[in-house]
């Protein structure tokens, strides 16, 4: 009896040792498996970096200036879009390209880095007023309607254009008050507002223009 309890205890003992053994054989394979899991999902993750890296760097070139200078900024774009709506495009005398070509080969308009720098539109039937969106043109140089039909008041916001060198509004039907703001534009080497239908004084602000010619 005492070798036969000796023997079923032998027995339980490897048993429980075959059970140990196979438990830290399955806790070493988890971890093993774990690992590769870890592994695979920062190699995943490298990968998921690399392209967003990648995507962005697509992005930024499709939304840089454009060597040839055909791009210009969607807000720039549509400003223009607006001054063609507000001063009755479509019976320009010449409106080549407006609204069809690219931004750059619109008539009258001179692009630079992405933006417009220069509208040059005199002599062309505009028939209407000046649209208030014109002052975030930040970049334009030059501003010139001489010789059109324009009404109303010549908008404050022109105020903010302080890049401004130009400003040609003369003989058109312009009415109101000459607006201080223009005093802002201490770039201005040129300024003719004559021509038109102004009311009051001539704002003291003007006298900040000292470039003036």
């Amino acid at each position: 009896n005492n070798h036969l309890e000796d023997e079923i205890l032998l027995q339980k003992n490897d048993s429980k040792k075959s059970a140990i053994e196979k438990s830290a054989i399955l806790k070493t394979n988890a971890d093993f498996i774990s690992q590769e899991k870890v592994k695979r999902l920062e190699n995943d993750f490298d990968v998921l970096i690399e392209l967003k890296k990648s995507s962005i760097e697509k992005l930024k070139s499709s939304s840089a200036p454009k060597s040839d200078g055909t791009f210009v900024t969607e807000a720039d774009s549509l400003v223009l879009v607006t001054l063609y709506n507000s001063t009755n495009g479509s019976s320009w005398i010449d409106n080549t390209n407006w609204l069809t070509g690219p931004v750059n080969s619109w008539y009258g308009i001179t692009v630079n880095a992405g933006q417009v720098t220069s509208i040059n539109i005199q002599s062309n039937n505009l028939a209407g007023s000046i649209p208030s969106e014109l002052g975030t043109l930040t970049s334009l140089q030059i501003l010139n309607f001489y010789n059109n039909s324009l009404t109303g008041s010549i908008p404050s916001e022109l105020g903010n254009l302080t890049n401004l060198t130009e400003l040609a509004l003369w003989v058109n039907q312009l009415s109101g008050s000459i607006p201080p703001e223009l005093g802002n534009l201490t770039n201005l080497f040129y300024l003719d507002i004559d021509g038109n239908q102004l009311t009051g004084s001539i704002p003291p602000e003007l006298g900040n223009l000292s470039n003036l010619n």
